[in-house]
Protein backbone atom coordinates (compact mmCIF):
# COMPACT_ATOMS: atom_id res chain seq x y z
CA UNK A 1 0.00 0.00 0.00
CA UNK A 2 2.94 2.06 0.77
CA UNK A 3 4.45 1.27 -2.43
CA UNK A 4 1.60 2.40 -4.57
CA UNK A 5 1.15 5.64 -2.58
CA UNK A 6 4.85 6.21 -2.89
CA UNK A 7 5.27 5.93 -6.86
CA UNK A 8 1.27 7.06 -7.86
CA UNK A 9 -0.45 9.34 -5.41
CA UNK A 10 2.53 10.74 -3.35
CA UNK A 11 4.10 12.70 -6.64
CA UNK A 12 0.87 14.20 -7.83
CA UNK A 13 -0.34 15.12 -4.41
CA UNK A 14 3.02 17.06 -3.96
CA UNK A 15 2.89 18.64 -7.63
CA UNK A 16 -0.31 20.48 -6.45
CA UNK A 17 0.09 20.91 -2.99
CA UNK A 18 4.09 22.24 -2.71
CA UNK A 19 2.87 25.24 -5.48
CA UNK A 20 0.07 26.40 -3.43
CA UNK A 21 1.73 26.18 -0.14
CA UNK A 22 4.47 28.39 -1.46
CA UNK A 23 2.05 31.45 -2.78
CA UNK A 24 -0.19 31.14 0.73
CA UNK A 25 3.87 31.04 2.73
CA UNK A 26 4.52 34.18 0.54
CA UNK A 27 2.58 36.68 1.97
CA UNK A 28 1.56 38.00 -1.17
CA UNK A 29 -1.93 38.16 -2.89
CA UNK A 30 -2.21 34.88 -5.18
CA UNK A 31 -3.39 35.29 -8.21
CA UNK A 32 -5.00 32.89 -10.93
CA UNK A 33 -2.59 33.62 -14.09
CA UNK A 34 0.52 32.59 -10.92
CA UNK A 35 -1.52 28.93 -10.49
CA UNK A 36 -1.89 28.17 -13.90
CA UNK A 37 2.25 28.96 -14.52
CA UNK A 38 2.82 26.55 -11.85
CA UNK A 39 0.48 23.84 -12.77
CA UNK A 40 2.08 24.13 -16.25
CA UNK A 41 5.49 23.82 -14.92
CA UNK A 42 4.24 20.94 -12.87
CA UNK A 43 3.26 18.69 -15.85
CA UNK A 44 6.19 19.25 -18.18
CA UNK A 45 7.87 16.06 -18.60
CA UNK A 46 11.22 14.69 -17.60
CA UNK A 47 14.14 14.84 -19.90
CA UNK A 48 14.74 11.30 -21.63
CA UNK A 49 17.76 9.14 -21.21
CA UNK A 50 19.16 11.08 -24.85
CA UNK A 51 18.44 14.96 -22.81
CA UNK A 52 15.38 15.54 -24.94
CA UNK A 53 11.66 15.97 -24.10
CA UNK A 54 9.30 13.53 -24.93
CA UNK A 55 7.24 15.56 -26.68
CA UNK A 56 10.28 16.33 -28.80
CA UNK A 57 10.60 13.02 -29.89
CA UNK A 58 8.76 12.09 -33.35
CA UNK A 59 7.80 8.44 -34.56
CA UNK A 60 7.90 7.36 -37.63
CA UNK A 61 4.84 6.07 -39.20
CA UNK A 62 4.47 2.60 -40.54
CA UNK A 63 3.38 4.07 -44.00
CA UNK A 64 6.12 6.18 -43.72
CA UNK A 65 9.02 3.68 -43.68
CA UNK A 66 11.96 3.53 -46.89
CA UNK A 67 12.42 -0.16 -46.48
CA UNK A 68 10.87 -1.55 -49.77
CA UNK A 69 8.40 -3.76 -50.38
CA UNK A 70 8.06 -7.45 -51.87
CA UNK A 71 5.95 -6.00 -54.16
CA UNK A 72 7.83 -2.70 -55.03
CA UNK A 73 11.15 -5.44 -55.94
CA UNK A 74 8.79 -7.78 -57.82
CA UNK A 75 7.78 -4.73 -59.83
CA UNK A 76 11.98 -3.27 -60.17
CA UNK A 77 12.66 -7.05 -61.33
CA UNK A 78 10.45 -6.92 -63.70
CA UNK A 79 11.71 -3.59 -65.18
CA UNK A 80 14.95 -5.21 -65.37
CA UNK A 81 14.16 -7.79 -67.40
CA UNK A 82 11.67 -6.46 -69.95
CA UNK A 83 13.09 -5.79 -73.37
CA UNK A 84 10.65 -3.12 -74.56
CA UNK A 85 11.62 -3.80 -78.45
CA UNK A 86 11.13 -7.54 -78.44
CA UNK A 87 8.90 -8.35 -75.67
CA UNK A 88 6.15 -5.62 -76.42
CA UNK A 89 5.94 -7.69 -80.21
CA UNK A 90 3.97 -10.34 -78.51
CA UNK A 91 3.60 -8.59 -74.58
CA UNK A 92 6.07 -10.98 -73.78
CA UNK A 93 3.90 -14.17 -74.65
CA UNK A 94 5.48 -17.24 -76.00
CA UNK A 95 5.13 -16.82 -80.12
CA UNK A 96 5.39 -19.09 -83.17
CA UNK A 97 6.87 -17.61 -86.27
CA UNK A 98 6.83 -19.06 -89.90
CA UNK A 99 9.95 -18.24 -92.01
CA UNK A 100 10.70 -18.85 -95.86
CA UNK A 101 13.92 -17.79 -97.03
CA UNK A 102 16.89 -17.97 -99.54
CA UNK A 103 20.42 -19.21 -99.25
CA UNK A 104 23.83 -18.93 -100.76
CA UNK A 105 25.90 -22.14 -100.12
CA UNK A 106 29.48 -22.38 -100.18
CA UNK A 107 30.61 -26.57 -99.87
CA UNK A 108 33.93 -27.25 -98.95
CA UNK A 109 35.77 -28.85 -102.01
CA UNK A 110 36.43 -32.19 -101.02
CA UNK A 111 32.41 -32.31 -100.65
CA UNK A 112 32.74 -31.83 -104.76
CA UNK A 113 29.63 -29.79 -104.89
CA UNK A 114 29.25 -26.63 -106.44
CA UNK A 115 28.43 -23.79 -104.83
CA UNK A 116 24.58 -23.61 -104.91
CA UNK A 117 21.56 -20.96 -104.23
CA UNK A 118 18.75 -22.95 -101.86
CA UNK A 119 15.63 -22.42 -100.81
CA UNK A 120 13.70 -23.13 -97.23
CA UNK A 121 11.11 -22.74 -94.65
CA UNK A 122 11.40 -22.52 -90.86
CA UNK A 123 9.01 -22.67 -87.70
CA UNK A 124 10.09 -21.58 -84.63
CA UNK A 125 8.67 -21.66 -81.11
CA UNK A 126 10.37 -18.03 -79.39
CA UNK A 127 10.06 -17.19 -75.39
CA UNK A 128 10.78 -12.90 -76.76
CA UNK A 129 13.76 -11.84 -74.85
CA UNK A 130 15.09 -14.76 -73.85
CA UNK A 131 15.20 -18.35 -76.06
CA UNK A 132 13.77 -19.99 -79.32
CA UNK A 133 13.79 -23.47 -81.23
CA UNK A 134 14.01 -23.68 -84.34
CA UNK A 135 13.01 -26.66 -86.99
CA UNK A 136 14.19 -25.79 -90.73
CA UNK A 137 15.10 -27.45 -94.06
CA UNK A 138 16.45 -25.76 -97.49
CA UNK A 139 16.92 -27.90 -100.54
CA UNK A 140 18.09 -27.22 -104.03
CA UNK A 141 17.22 -29.25 -106.57
CA UNK A 142 19.71 -27.55 -109.43
CA UNK A 143 22.53 -28.53 -107.50
CA UNK A 144 25.54 -29.52 -109.64
CA UNK A 145 28.22 -32.60 -108.30
CA UNK A 146 31.59 -32.44 -109.72
CA UNK A 147 33.06 -35.70 -111.05
CA UNK A 148 35.70 -37.29 -113.67
CA UNK A 149 34.71 -38.29 -117.20
CA UNK A 150 36.27 -41.93 -116.77
CA UNK A 151 36.47 -42.43 -120.49
CA UNK A 152 38.87 -40.04 -120.87
CA UNK A 153 42.13 -42.05 -120.60
CA UNK A 154 44.62 -40.56 -123.17
CA UNK A 155 46.12 -37.74 -121.05
CA UNK A 156 46.60 -37.12 -117.05
CA UNK A 157 44.13 -33.34 -117.63
CA UNK A 158 41.51 -32.60 -115.59
CA UNK A 159 37.74 -33.89 -117.21
CA UNK A 160 36.12 -32.78 -114.49
CA UNK A 161 32.26 -32.87 -115.52
CA UNK A 162 29.06 -31.91 -113.20
CA UNK A 163 26.02 -33.85 -113.22
CA UNK A 164 22.87 -32.41 -111.99
CA UNK A 165 21.03 -33.74 -108.56
CA UNK A 166 19.90 -32.16 -105.43
CA UNK A 167 20.60 -31.90 -101.61
CA UNK A 168 18.45 -31.05 -98.80
CA UNK A 169 19.74 -30.43 -95.11
CA UNK A 170 17.29 -30.59 -92.38
CA UNK A 171 18.28 -28.61 -88.97
CA UNK A 172 16.95 -28.54 -85.32
CA UNK A 173 18.82 -25.56 -83.36
CA UNK A 174 18.49 -23.69 -80.28
CA UNK A 175 18.58 -19.69 -80.62
CA UNK A 176 19.64 -17.26 -77.65
CA UNK A 177 18.65 -13.77 -77.58
CA UNK A 178 21.21 -11.53 -77.29
CA UNK A 179 19.86 -8.07 -75.37
CA UNK A 180 23.04 -6.42 -75.78
CA UNK A 181 23.24 -6.79 -79.54
CA UNK A 182 19.39 -5.56 -79.65
CA UNK A 183 19.63 -2.03 -78.31
CA UNK A 184 18.46 -0.43 -81.69
CA UNK A 185 14.69 0.05 -81.98
CA UNK A 186 12.89 -2.79 -83.73
CA UNK A 187 15.97 -4.81 -83.97
CA UNK A 188 16.93 -8.47 -81.94
CA UNK A 189 19.93 -10.50 -82.67
CA UNK A 190 19.90 -14.21 -81.68
CA UNK A 191 22.65 -16.74 -82.20
CA UNK A 192 22.61 -20.67 -81.24
CA UNK A 193 23.56 -23.96 -82.49
CA UNK A 194 22.32 -27.25 -83.94
CA UNK A 195 22.25 -30.07 -85.46
CA UNK A 196 22.11 -31.22 -89.20
CA UNK A 197 20.58 -34.11 -91.34
CA UNK A 198 22.44 -33.68 -95.37
CA UNK A 199 20.93 -35.96 -97.94
CA UNK A 200 22.12 -36.35 -102.02
CA UNK A 201 20.74 -37.32 -104.77
CA UNK A 202 22.88 -37.24 -107.95
CA UNK A 203 22.36 -39.08 -111.01
CA UNK A 204 23.07 -38.21 -114.78
CA UNK A 205 24.55 -39.68 -118.30
CA UNK A 206 27.41 -37.98 -119.32
CA UNK A 207 28.36 -38.88 -123.31
CA UNK A 208 31.90 -38.87 -124.43
CA UNK A 209 33.47 -40.64 -127.37
CA UNK A 210 30.03 -42.27 -128.74
CA UNK A 211 29.09 -43.97 -125.76
CA UNK A 212 27.62 -42.62 -122.71
CA UNK A 213 28.23 -43.71 -118.80
CA UNK A 214 26.12 -43.55 -115.73
CA UNK A 215 27.08 -41.26 -112.84
CA UNK A 216 25.96 -41.64 -109.34
CA UNK A 217 25.76 -40.04 -105.95
CA UNK A 218 23.18 -41.09 -103.32
CA UNK A 219 23.86 -40.31 -99.89
CA UNK A 220 23.63 -38.90 -96.50
CA UNK A 221 25.32 -37.33 -93.94
CA UNK A 222 25.51 -35.64 -90.49
CA UNK A 223 26.84 -32.47 -88.84
CA UNK A 224 26.22 -29.97 -86.60
CA UNK A 225 26.13 -26.12 -87.14
CA UNK A 226 26.62 -22.91 -85.78
CA UNK A 227 24.53 -19.55 -86.66
CA UNK A 228 24.17 -15.82 -86.03
CA UNK A 229 20.57 -14.26 -86.74
CA UNK A 230 19.78 -10.97 -87.18
CA UNK A 231 16.13 -9.77 -87.33
CA UNK A 232 14.85 -6.50 -87.94
CA UNK A 233 10.71 -5.60 -87.00
CA UNK A 234 8.55 -4.12 -89.40
CA UNK A 235 5.02 -4.16 -88.01
CA UNK A 236 4.19 -6.50 -85.26
CA UNK A 237 3.61 -9.94 -87.11
CA UNK A 238 5.97 -8.80 -90.20
CA UNK A 239 9.62 -9.11 -89.67
CA UNK A 240 12.91 -9.64 -92.01
CA UNK A 241 16.34 -10.46 -91.40
CA UNK A 242 19.74 -12.10 -92.60
CA UNK A 243 21.12 -14.99 -90.90
CA UNK A 244 25.25 -16.26 -91.39
CA UNK A 245 25.70 -20.00 -90.27
CA UNK A 246 28.82 -22.16 -90.32
CA UNK A 247 27.72 -26.08 -91.21
CA UNK A 248 30.40 -28.73 -89.82
CA UNK A 249 29.81 -32.23 -91.83
CA UNK A 250 31.01 -35.38 -90.79
CA UNK A 251 31.28 -36.93 -93.92
CA UNK A 252 33.72 -40.39 -94.38
CA UNK A 253 33.18 -40.94 -97.59
CA UNK A 254 35.47 -37.90 -98.66
CA UNK A 255 38.26 -40.61 -97.55
CA UNK A 256 37.94 -42.06 -100.78
CA UNK A 257 39.09 -40.07 -104.11
CA UNK A 258 36.28 -40.42 -105.87
CA UNK A 259 33.16 -41.44 -103.69
CA UNK A 260 30.36 -41.50 -106.46
CA UNK A 261 29.63 -45.04 -108.49
CA UNK A 262 30.34 -45.23 -112.41
CA UNK A 263 27.69 -47.55 -114.15
CA UNK A 264 27.10 -49.23 -111.00
CA UNK A 265 30.31 -51.76 -111.50
CA UNK A 266 30.97 -52.43 -108.05
CA UNK A 267 28.05 -53.82 -106.59
CA UNK A 268 27.43 -54.50 -102.93
CA UNK A 269 29.62 -52.35 -101.31
CA UNK A 270 27.41 -50.11 -100.63
CA UNK A 271 27.26 -46.07 -101.59
CA UNK A 272 30.94 -45.06 -100.93
CA UNK A 273 32.53 -47.23 -103.91
CA UNK A 274 35.10 -45.82 -106.26
CA UNK A 275 38.56 -44.53 -105.26
CA UNK A 276 41.13 -45.72 -102.58
CA UNK A 277 40.46 -44.99 -98.72
CA UNK A 278 42.66 -42.28 -96.79
CA UNK A 279 43.14 -40.81 -100.40
CA UNK A 280 41.82 -37.18 -99.02
CA UNK A 281 41.45 -35.58 -95.31
CA UNK A 282 44.76 -37.34 -94.66
CA UNK A 283 45.64 -34.58 -92.18
CA UNK A 284 42.06 -34.55 -90.26
CA UNK A 285 41.46 -36.90 -87.10
CA UNK A 286 37.75 -37.29 -88.67
CA UNK A 287 36.58 -36.45 -91.93
CA UNK A 288 35.17 -33.26 -91.34
CA UNK A 289 34.13 -30.72 -94.08
CA UNK A 290 32.86 -27.17 -93.82
CA UNK A 291 29.52 -25.48 -95.73
CA UNK A 292 28.79 -21.74 -95.28
CA UNK A 293 25.53 -20.61 -95.55
CA UNK A 294 23.82 -16.75 -95.60
CA UNK A 295 20.48 -16.24 -95.73
CA UNK A 296 17.89 -13.69 -96.19
CA UNK A 297 14.10 -14.60 -94.74
CA UNK A 298 10.83 -13.18 -94.19
CA UNK A 299 8.89 -13.95 -90.92
CA UNK A 300 5.41 -14.18 -89.84
CA UNK A 301 4.94 -14.11 -86.72
CA UNK A 302 1.41 -15.42 -84.70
Amino acid sequence: MFGIWRRGIAPAVSMLFVPAVALVLSGSQARAGDLDAALADAKAPEPTLFGESATKIKTVPAEESTAPSFADEIARLWAEDFHPETDRWTERNNRIKLTAFASAMFFGDNLRIHPDGAAGVRISWEVPGFIGIRLDTAGAPWSHFRVRDAQQTLDTGDHSRFIQGFFDVTSLSIAIFNPELSFAPNLAMWAGFGLDVWSYHYDALIGSQGTSRRYQFVDFNAGGNLFFNLEYRIVDVFHIGMELREHVVYAPQTERGEFYKIDNIIPGIGLHTIGSPHSRNQNLPVALSAVEEFQLHISVVF
